[in-house]
């Protein structure tokens, strides 16, 4: 038999008129799917993807304060993605517990201020998070007659007197000594004021002497006690040495080229001064704020050598307390500790550049609030903050002898890593946007990046460094290390109030506080 030559476009499949013509219709729909004229196999054509927007978290309580055991509904139904849809829902309670889902329900079993937080996840992994308001659980009845009522308030004065323009304390931590030992021991009742600083305790046992007292948080002080029903001694309270002060709001201005800070403005700033120069103008190295009767709040890296790496000791420092001018006024105090964090190293100190110094007595001196772990919306991105110091007025200029401030905005760690540093830790948080004018420099180490809010600055950064002062600078995050400074920063003693009962059953108490 005779054998046919194969074809190059025949081979094994046999004769083009039975497979090239499907294969020449399925190609054409395919170049048409592509445009018609080849398209472009690089895909360049194709939009670009759009880029996910987050998911914005909101949600509903359904109580907002109650007796322990309190059961809370929160509804997470309010949270929203515009591009997609929300994937995880996760609860923290404030009181160690957590959850997930839409809707959840938690039982808070003891007494106390917690503050529930929510955050949100999408579909392609972009969160968010929201934190509500307090929810306050108060003490539930104890099995005696005795009712013990009244209210904690804010000293602004530092004076201990009681006006009529006063501020209640919500949430404040007030308890029962009955055994009179002194400390909270396990059957102490304990409870928390309401929204307007109000508390109260039903059920009190009548058959032996009692002691009204607070947990007190850091950074407060009692300044006064008083019985409004009933006559019971009073313990008379025992301040710290009194210096002036008095809260401002905010005025714009500026570290370089700005104006200076008001004779009354952030009374808790102290200025920090080697010891070993302290009468000459080169005595200024840093800057630092009362956080607690006793203790300032800096930067790490303003008492190491930051050649070596080692701890100055605390005989080398002093603290001007009290002067917004590094020239005149106020008084210089000793220091009398010094500790940093652990992690601290002077070689890289991103993250990790705080410490806290005690001086040599206490000082009944407005102090800072510090931002909580658990309140993260002080330091969102977008929020204006403001800065203070004695820094260079200029990059080449030399320290100022006023206390000035500084408005910056708040920006993300990521676009502050693009702009500045890549070593940007989550423990960092960085302000001022590229190219704005106003800035800190050197000799701001140490100061507070800070925002004012409801009557109160709060701290949420400690001035660490930055490039040429220029925008931005980086701060070490406050909240990051609140748990480490309330450990080395003891909370100060509660005022007691000693109660005997007479012919009545009700006694109402008044405590002042200051910070």
């Amino acid at each position: 038999m005779e054998m046919s030559p194969v074809r190059p476009w025949e081979g094994r499949w046999g004769r083009p008129g039975r497979w090239l013509a499907p294969v020449l219709l399925a190609a054409a729909l395919a170049l048409a799917a592509c445009g018609g004229d080849g398209g472009d196999p690089t895909g360049i054509d194709d939009p670009a993807p759009r880029p996910n927007e987050p998911p914005v978290a909101a949600f509903q309580m359904s109580g907002f304060e109650g007796t322990a055991p309190f059961a809370v509904t929160f509804d997470a139904r309010g949270s929203s993605d515009p591009d997609g849809e929300i994937v995880d829902f996760r609860w923290e309670f404030g009181d160690g517990a957590t959850g997930s889902g839409e809707v959840v329900s938690h039982t808070y079993g003891d007494p106390g201020a917690y503050r529930p937080r929510l955050t949100v996840t999408d579909n392609r992994g972009a969160r968010d998070v929201a934190v509500d308001s307090l929810v306050l659980v108060f003490a539930p009845a104890g099995e005696g007659h005795g009712t013990v009522a009244g209210l904690v308030w804010r000293d602004r004065a530092g004076d201990g007197v009681r006006r009529t323009d006063l501020q209640g304390i919500p949430g404040a931590r007030v308890w029962l000594d009955l055994e009179g030992t002194g400390v909270r021991d396990p059957g102490d009742p304990l409870t928390v004021t309401d929204r307007q600083g109000r508390f109260a305790f039903t059920g009190v046992p009548m058959d032996r002497p009692i002691s009204v007292r607070q947990e007190l948080g850091l950074g407060w002080t009692n300044t006064g006690a008083e019985v409004l029903e009933a006559e019971v001694p009073v313990t008379d309270p025992t301040p710290g040495e009194t210096l002036p002060g008095t809260d401002v709001a905010p005025r714009p201005a500026r570290i370089i080229d700005g104006e200076p800070v008001p004779d009354d403005g952030f009374p808790f700033m102290v200025a920090l001064l080697r010891s070993s120069v302290a009468d000459t103008p080169g005595a200024f190295t840093c800057g630092g704020t009362f956080i607690a009767a006793r203790w300032i709040l800096t930067a790490a890296h303003c008492v190491v050598n930051m050649t070596s790496g080692q701890l100055l000791p605390p005989s080398a420092f002093q603290v001007l307390v009290g002067s917004r001018n590094l020239g005149s006024g106020g008084e210089r105090i000793p220091v009398q500790a010094i500790r940093i964090f652990p992690a601290f190293n002077s070689a890289s100190f991103a993250g990790d550049d705080v410490a806290v110094l005690e001086l040599d007595r206490n000082f009944l001196i407005p102090r800072v609030a510090l931002q909580a772990p658990d309140d993260p919306a002080p330091s969102a991105p977008g929020t204006m903050a403001t800065a203070a110091g004695w820094g260079r007025t200029s990059f080449s200029g030399s320290i100022s002898q006023r206390l000035r401030q500084v408005e910056m905005e708040v920006i993300s760690n990521g676009e502050c890593r693009r702009m500045l540093d890549e070593s940007i830790v989550d423990a960092t948080i960085c302000a001022g946007l590229l190219g704005s004018s106003g800035s800190i420099c050197s000799g701001d180490s140490g100061g507070p990046l800070m925002v004012f809010r409801e009557g109160d600055w709060l701290q949420i950064g400690v001035t660490s460094f930055g490039r040429n002062c220029q925008p931005p600078m980086a701060f070490a995050r406050v909240s990051a290390f609140q748990d480490w400074i309330g450990r080395q920063v003891p909370v100060e003693a509660s005022l007691s109030v000693p109660i005997h009962w007479g012919t009545g059953d009700r006694v109402e108490v008044a405590l002042g506080n200051f910070r």
